[in-house]
Parts: structure tokens; C-alpha cells; sequence
């Protein structure tokens, strides 16, 4: 099992370590160096997510619940930095899987 990193929230301020590599955030707001702790103050409805370059991550159609047919409206971020492609496997709630091959040099828009 890979490390794992530390993610401590009180009273809506964020801490979070940061292994070495630098981080991007999910909404293309900011970009962190790695190799830190990382401070700010945050809603519990707008925490964001700090992935690494080349990450690639199936993003759902909704927000409302977490047992839906994630395959219907699915989008696949790839994020800036990757080399090559990559196969990920999304499966849906009542067992069905799809598998997708992605670009990693062609991040998402």
C-alpha cells in the first residue's frame, strides 16, 4: 500500500501534506510545490483537489448522490503533465465496467 497523507480539517481551515511532486488544483485555480504542508481555509463545499501531473480522473455527472450509473455523462479529466496513455476501469454501482484509454498529452480543456 502506498504512503499515506496526512489531511487534518478544523473549523474550515485546511491542512494537508504534500509528498515532493508538485500538485495542480482541479479547478486550474492554483498550482503547489509538493514536499509541504499546504494551509488555507475552505466550506465543507469547496475543499479542492490536488492532483499530481499526468493524474487522470473520472469526474461523475452528479453531485447529489453517490449511487448512480457513473458511466451516463462521465468525463475523464487528464491533467497537464503525463507521458503516454493510460487505461482506467470506471464501474458502476450494479457491477458493470467500462474501461477507458486516455492520452496523457492531451490534458483536458
Amino acid at each position: 500500500m502506498g504512503r499515506r497523507h496526512p489531511l487534518l480539517i478544523r473549523g474550515g481551515r485546511l491542512s494537508a501534506c504534500a509528498s515532493t511532486a508538485p500538485y495542480g488544483g482541479s479547478d486550474a485555480r492554483e498550482d503547489a510545490d509538493g514536499g509541504r504542508w499546504l494551509r488555507e481555509r475552505h466550506g465543507f463545499d469547496s475543499l479542492p483537489l490536488y492532483v499530481r501531473p499526468g493524474a487522470v480522473i473520472p469526474w461523475g455527472a452528479r453531485g447529489d448522490r453517490p449511487d448512480y450509473d457513473y458511466l451516463d455523462g462521465l468525463e475523464v479529466r487528464v491533467f497537464p503533465g503525463g507521458s503516454g496513455t493510460r487505461e482506467i476501469i470506471v464501474t458502476t454501482p450494479d457491477g458493470r465496467s467500462s474501461v477507458f484509454t486516455v492520452d496523457l498529452e492531451e490534458p483536458s480543456r
